[in-house]
Order: structure tokens, then sequence, then C-alpha cells
């Protein structure tokens, strides 16, 4: 005898989740649409790549219409009703049904965007009034009246509390009755208006005075501190008179100038060493080529100038490397100050800048010339902008094998002061 067997779910059973699985795969596949090629068809209600060209522009014309006519109506809509808001809402959807281009929908997006804050600006307007206060005054004055006759209790939930008004209000009647003239009793027919109620009850009982700094100290064993500060302050301050000094008193001999800190002076001997040196330079190319036998071809007179650092900038003017004049291998900050100097004589035009055959900048010395003159020959400026740093001082030093500066090496001054004058 075979145990009892417990029945099992069939695949072919419907209630299954294995089955209704299959069916809802099934279906899914069934209902997307395929082409010849097996390909999907693109579904094109809500978009459509492909769209007609006229038809998307006149759909744009008609969406910026809208917005157009929209933003036109605000003032009308806010004052009305919400009639032309509702059909402005129906046009976008009719509009919406058109587009099919994401560029198309943010046309549409940016209306309801629009419609969204006015709608937002309309409902704050007709729940708070029409001045934007946040309370309806008329409402407000209104309650104000009915607490102030009813002597703070509006309800008359409380009788005893409402008879002791009561009473109260009848005697300030009479006492105010007893007070007055004649004509004022006639005026004074209605209920009066408890003011002093109202001022009791809803004003003052809510405007409480704030706390002051005083109860944000801390706790009561607080002992201010002093600083120390000041007292170190005021120990500075007391000074002996028997240090004071007077401030030294100079003269006009006791301002030395030396000769070397002028600025035009040191520009005049620069532009004189310069001129020292090509002549020493020419002289020694002269010497060597008289020792020469016979005539010397020009390849061995441009060795010779090479040689002795002679270089010409067009053909007559003799002139030098400007690195090799200007570079001061014992110190980085004299070769700075010397191409400022020497940039001082090519503005003067007391100094003239060329290129050697190598395209290296040259330099000669010239005759400035007046103003006149350089209109008549039109003579015309150029400006060169030449940045050095310590690296490339030191790859010059190497390159033209520099060991001793062409203007003399100036020796750095200390500063001193005479101690001189009267010491109290």
């Amino acid at each position: 005898m075979h145990p009892p067997s417990i029945p099992t779910p069939t695949s072919d059973n419907g209630e299954t989740p294995r089955a209704n699985k299959r069916r809802r795969l099934q279906d899914r596949e069934t209902s997307v649409a395929t082409t010849n090629n097996g390909e999907p068809v693109p579904d094109l209600q809500y978009y459509d790549p492909d769209q007609n060209p006229e038809e998307r522009r006149q759909l744009r014309r008609d969406l910026r219409a809208q917005m157009r006519d929209f933003n036109d109506d605000r003032d009308s809509i806010m004052a009305g009703d919400n009639t032309k808001l509702v059909q402005y809402i129906e046009k976008s959807n009719s509009l919406m049904n058109r587009v099919k281009q994401t560029a198309d929908a943010a046309l549409d997006a940016r209306f309801l965007v629009a419609a969204s804050d006015l709608t937002l600006k309309k409902t704050t307007a007709m729940v708070m009034g029409a001045n934007s206060t946040g309370i309806d005054l008329d409402e407000f004055v209104s309650k104000c009246i009915l607490f102030m006759q009813h002597n703070g209790y509006v309800d008359n939930d409380d009788p005893a509390h409402t008879q002791a008004a009561s009473t109260q209000a009848h005697a300030r009647r009479q006492a105010r009755r007893a007070n007055v003239d004649s004509d004022d009793e006639q005026e004074d027919t209605g209920d009066a208006l408890a003011w002093d109620i109202l001022g009791e009850r809803a004003c003052f009982g809510n405007n409480r005075r704030p706390p002051v700094p005083g109860f944000l100290l801390g706790p009561l064993s607080v002992q201010k501190r002093v600083r120390a500060t000041q007292t170190q302050r005021r120990a500075r301050l007391r000074r002996d008179p028997q240090s004071e000094r007077r401030p030294e008193s100079l003269e006009a001999e006791d301002i030395q100038r030396p000769e070397n800190s002028n600025l035009v002076t040191l520009v005049k001997k620069i532009r004189g060493e310069l001129t020292s040196v090509l002549e020493r330079r020419i002289d020694a190319v002269d010497e060597e080529l008289s020792n020469y036998p016979g005539e010397p071809p020009e390849d061995v007179i441009e060795d010779v100038k090479e040689k002795h650092g002679i270089t010409q900038i067009g053909e007559e003017d003799p002139s030098m490397s400007l690195f090799e004049f200007a570079i001061n291998p014992q110190s980085f900050g004299q070769t700075v100050e010397n191409l400022f100097y020497t940039s001082f004589l090519i503005r003067e035009g007391s100094v003239r800048v060329g290129k050697d055959k190598h395209g290296l900048p040259v330099i000669c010395p010239s005759e400035s010339r007046g103003l006149n003159e350089q209109g008549a020959k039109n003579v015309s400026r150029h400006q060169a902008v030449f940045s050095i740093d310590y690296p490339t001082w030191q790859k010059l030093i190497e390159a033209f094998d520099l060991r001793e500066p062409v203007i003399a090496h100036r020796q750095e001054e200390q500063p001193t002061q005479t101690v001189r004058g009267w010491y109290g």
C-alpha cells in the first residue's frame, strides 16, 4: 500500500505563481508590435523625432503666443474669476497633445510654471485680503467690538463672571453719565465699549517685557575677571623722563649723496664703459689684423672680431653682445640693475640695439636725436620686454663663459647714520 500523496500544483494550473508569470510574459510579448525586419515599432504618440517640421513650427508659434497672451492677461486674471485661467489651461492641454519633442515640452512646462505662480498669488490674495496683511480688518474690528460689548466674555458661558462684568459695566456707564454734560448725554445712548477690558485682557496680558541681558550672567558665584593686559599697558606707559631722547636734527651737510647712488651719474658711467670697452676691443682687432701677412680675407676678419667679442649692426657700427655687457656673474641683483640702466640709455637714444647673425641682441653707442630730427627721419619706436630669472642668469653665464663683469661691480652700501645732535 502506497502512502497518501500530497496534491501538487501543475504547470497548467492557472492559479500558481509560475503560471501567472508566464501569462504576463506572453501578454507583454504579444502587445509589442514588430516590423517586417523584426524590429519593434516605436510609440509615436508622445515622442516623434521625425515630426513634420512645418507642424512643429506652427506648434511652437502657438505655444509662444499662448505665453505672450497669458503674460498680457495677468492683471485681468488676478482681478476676475477663474474663467480665463481655466481656458488657458485647457488650451495648454490641447497644445500638449501635439507636442512630440522635448524642447516643445519645455515651452509648455514654462507656461505651467507661470500659471502655477499666478494661481498661488491669487490664492494668497483671496485668503489674506486685498492688502495682503494676513488679517481681515473688518472681521478683526467686529470681533473687538463684540469682545468689548460683552466685557471680555463673548460666549457668555460663565454666568458669575458675566454678572460681575455686567455690574462693572453698569457702574462705569453710571459714572460716565454723571461726569458728562447734558449735550454729551444725548449722544451716549448706546452700550459703551469697554476699552479697559480690551487693554487688560487682550493687550497687556499678551505683551510681556522681554528679558534683559542681566539675566544671562550665569550662576551667582561668577566673579568678574580683571584683565592683566590693562596693568601691563599702564606699566609700559610709565616711562622714565630721563630716558627720553630728543629727535635728531639733520642739516643740509649731514645728508650724504654718494655719486654712485645717483641714477643719472650711473647711466652716464655705464655708457662710458660701453664706449671704452668697444674701443679697446677694436684696437685689439686692428693690432691682430696688422700682424697678418698681406690682406686678410673676410673670414679671417670675422673670426678675429668674434674672438674679441665684436660684431656689427649694419655695415659700420661696431657692437657687442647685450648679455656680455650687462650680465654681472658675481651678482644677480646687479645684473637686473644693469639691464634697467641700459633700458634708460636705449630709451634716450644713447644706445642702439640690434641683432647679430645668430639672432642675439647686441648694442652699440649712438647719438641721441631730438624730436624734430626724429620726425624728419620718420624714426619709430619699438618696445620689447625682456624677463630674466636666476636659472636663466646662470645659463647665460655658462653659455657666454663670463668670468668678470664688463660693468664694474658696485660695492653694496650699508646704511649708516652719523651720531650727531643733542640728546636730553
